[in-house]
């Protein structure tokens, strides 16, 4: 008796809750939605969207828009770079002519990372004494790794050598 009772009152009241709850819902409509640790980017491509970023940043360097261009960087090098009181070279850049990005297909990769090789021209102005050895005016090449982080990609270092 106890088991018709519920068999009863489950499809009374439960059953057409859950029909209900079921039919409102559009599942054609479900997009997956991916965070950083779904991403499984092949890292022997190089990614348009990646090398943008870089010319991007120059070009916010070369234009004194501090508050734009640390916003490409990712949050851990932003931090490392605010935390340490890290002096650079960086907003003495007067000119900045990239001459050539390849990517480093032969690096190994971090999981959602890709590294380019970035020959480029930089130009500064009002160095102070103490960054007068790093930042001399002419071509260089720059070592960036790039990483994919908050749904785009992020400058997450930037060195001389690989």
């Amino acid at each position: 008796m106890k088991t018709i009772k519920l068999l009863i009152l489950f499809i009374c009241f439960i059953l057409p809750i859950n029909l209900t709850a079921c039919k409102s819902t559009n599942n054609g409509d479900i997009n997956p939605v991916k965070n950083n640790k779904d991403i499984s980017f092949n890292m022997t491509i190089e990614n348009k969207d990646a090398t943008k970023v870089i010319y991007e940043f120059y070009k916010l360097v070369v234009e004194k828009k501090p508050d734009e261009y640390t916003k490409l960087y990712t949050k851990e090098y932003r931090k490392l770079l605010m935390d340490k009181n890290v002096k650079d070279d960086i907003k003495y850049i007067k000119s900045a002519t990239i001459k050539d990005v390849k990517f480093l297909k032969s690096m190994p990769q971090e999981k959602g990372t890709q590294e380019y090789i970035v020959e480029i021209d930089l130009q500064y102005e009002g160095v102070p004494e103490d960054l007068k050895p790093i930042a001399i005016s002419g071509e260089r090449t720059l070592f960036i790794i790039l990483k994919f982080e908050d749904g785009g990609w992020k400058i997450a270092s930037i060195g001389t050598g690989p």
